[in-house]
């Protein structure tokens, strides 16, 4: 294939024919290596957690992911969430380096400062503020609360560079970091489990030390842009931007994680560890949604500087490629539950699969909400946001003082779907332009299938028609068999492009 054959295929191409293979072609190299890489660390976790299971105990096991919640929690407040700002100010640097160095230097300063002072904060009052928060004295601040404090601080400090990797398209680098940094905290927490007398104790501390070497490695590479003086030239606008991006980043942990701190106190320890290995494995979706988003931002964003023909139809397939990559993931952990007797072997756990089907429901409603968001943080608008997390988790709280007491995890699992639901659905009332491209055929069809398949399978098992594996076996065939209908000249046209390419070198 010519260099012209190339330039005509892409200009022209895509107002001729729905599907651009060149397009197409540098869309899935890219998003597949940074979505595979950007999903490392989600994946990893999800294959810990056999060893979780093995070595924790489901009341172990809630105190556990209770502080890794709290570590998230500090990775969004310790630095204001100026961090998660970079992804949106680095365009207006792009074309000077040395400003965009200096920009990530500000950051990353700034975020050093800060972080430390929440951390010394939260060490003098964390011990009242856990006994305020929780009920059961087996969440104790000294030493388990300490070490999530530390972890989410540090953690700050990898955000901005893994997004100046990423969106430098430094494909080596980026590699090499992300690989190191989960081997680093796999093994932190791999041998803190089964060398340390507290297995939670050593569990959270290895997750220390994988953040803090990722963090340390950040620093290196980053050290001459460091420094001590602030400059508001830089720090101005994030900051201003952060101010409504911060509330949203705490709606959103609190929507996804924060109803176990309030379900704490009406479930047992062991029942709240069930639901917290449901949510950690139901979250797989939303990582693999997320770090989809993130690895097609650079073509979504280049897509909405533009109104041509071509970024249309090239838009329209950004929004194909995300559904089709959402159901699959949401279907792949329906899967994984409906077999987990297979990976884990704690019977306590196993207790988790009749929820599953409604529950992951909720994560495909969120994904599809985040999707949309996007699109406001392309215009610096993050208001949006702002009042859908605030409607989720104020709906959440308020489902869960209903459901909760009468229906127990039933009715944590109905809140949380019925919070994201709601949402979905104003959000799409007052923005139906922005969600117009999921109702194309290819994309409602797969999302109306998808939602079929998870509610015929809940009152399958429920009613006890068929067993959990069968349901799960049943719509993977379904989900798979659509793709292939739906997406075999796309399939067979990336195969050709690639062949072609490979023969020419």
């Amino acid at each position: 294939m010519s260099n012209n054959q190339i330039v005509q295929a892409f200009l022209i191409y895509p107002i001729q024919n729905p599907f651009n293979p060149i397009y197409m072609r540098r869309l899935l190299s890219t998003t597949i290596i940074y979505t595979i890489l950007s999903f490392l660390q989600g994946f990893v976790s999800l294959l810990l957690q056999p060893v979780y299971t093995t070595y924790l105990s489901s009341s172990h096991y809630a105190v556990f992911s209770m502080m890794n919640n709290l570590s998230n929690l500090v990775a969004i407040i310790a630095a204001l969430s100026i961090g998660n700002t970079f992804f949106t100010f680095y365009y207006d640097y792009q074309t000077d380096r040395a400003k965009l160095e200096t920009f990530l230097g500000q950051l990353l300063s700034f975020s050093i400062l800060v972080s430390a002072v929440v951390a010394i904060f939260l060490f003098f009052v964390g011990d009242v503020l856990f006994q305020q928060i929780f009920r059961d004295t087996a969440f104790q601040f000294y030493p388990y609360g300490c070490w999530a404090v530390l972890s989410g601080a540090v953690y700050t400090l990898i955000v901005p560079y893994v997004v100046l990797l990423r969106n430098d398209k430094n494909v080596a680098t980026y590699a090499w970091f992300i690989i190191t940094w989960v081997f680093a905290t796999v093994v932190g927490q791999v041998v803190g489990m089964v060398y340390a007398t507290d297995a939670i104790n050593g569990a959270l501390l290895g997750r220390l030390v994988g953040n803090t070497i990722g963090a340390a490695i950040v620093l290196w590479h980053c050290r001459r842009w460091l420094t001590w003086r602030l400059d508001t030239t830089y720090l101005a606008k994030p900051l201003r931007f952060a101010a409504f991006l911060l509330p949203g980043f705490l709606l959103e942990w609190g929507g996804a994680s924060g109803d176990r701190f309030w379900v704490e106190r009406w479930l047992s320890l062991s029942l709240l560890g069930v639901y917290s290995l449901l949510n950690v494995i139901s979250a797989t979706t939303e990582m693999a949604s997320g770090a989809l988003r993130m690895a097609i931002m650079p073509f979504l964003y280049e897509s909405l500087g533009s109104n041509t023909p071509q970024s249309t139809e090239q838009r329209q397939h950004l929004y194909n490629f995300y559904t089709a990559i959402m159901v699959l993931a949401v279907t792949a952990v329906v899967f994984l539950v409906s077999h987990i007797n297979y990976f884990i072997k704690n019977p306590d756990y196993l207790t988790l699969q009749p929820y599953v089907y409604l529950y992951v429901l909720g994560y495909l409603f969120s994904a599809i909400s985040a999707f949309i968001i996007f699109v406001f943080f392309y215009h610096k608008n993050p208001k949006p946001n702002l009042y859908l997390m605030l409607g989720v988790i104020s709906l959440n709280i308020a489902l869960n003082y209903c459901l909760t007491p009468t229906y127990a995890l039933w009715g944590v699992v109905a809140a949380a779907t019925g919070a994201r639901g709601v949402a979905l659905a104003m959000l799409i009332g007052l923005n139906p332009r922005l969600f117009a491209p999921f109702l194309k055929w290819s994309s409602a069809t797969l999302l109306l299938s998808t939602v079929l398949c998870l509610v015929i399978a809940h009152f399958a098992t429920y009613r006890q028609y068929c067993s959990h594996s069968t349901a799960g076996w049943a719509m993977l065939l379904v989900v798979v068999v659509l793709l292939l209908g739906m997406y075999r000249q796309q399939i067979n046209q990336t195969v050709m492009i690639f062949k072609s390419r490979l023969g020419n070198r």
